[in-house]
């Protein structure tokens, strides 16, 4: 016997729940230090160029994404050489402002531009 549509779905998402409750590790900011929280950054480009910074206009898609909350993060990323670019772009500091009034472009440690996508990743706590 196959149940019905209606539990046949429900079961499909509690195992997938499961899945995903198990394979996600718990946050354990205790074990967190600047390796850890710095290691996504392997798979970013080490490069991203002043004049692509530059053409990001509202045509963009902006993703900002905070990390090591808490943590001393003394790295520059592949943002450090960018900081002024970011500063003089009017569109990517108020999407800074917008996620954190705090923030700042110093804050910003990492970027990514994908197409008409921008990830920046912001090291900020609040001051």
């Amino acid at each position: 016997m196959q149940g019905s549509p209606k539990r046949r779905f429900s079961m499909r998402f509690l195992l997938l729940a499961a899945v995903l409750l198990t394979s996600v590790p718990a946050a354990a900011p205790a074990l967190a230090d600047a390796t850890t929280c710095s290691s996504f950054a392997a798979m970013l480009p080490p490069i991203v160029r002043k004049s692509a910074i530059a053409a990001v206009d509202e045509t963009y898609d902006i993703n900002l994404y905070s990390f090591c909350r808490g943590y001393q993060f003394h790295d520059t990323g592949n943002a450090g050489g960018l900081v002024r670019t970011i500063a003089n772009n009017p569109v990517l500091v108020a999407a800074i402002k917008d996620a954190d009034w705090q923030a700042t472009p110093d804050d910003v440690k990492y970027v990514q531009i994908v197409g008409k996508q921008i990830y920046l990743w912001l090291h900020h706590d609040p001051r």
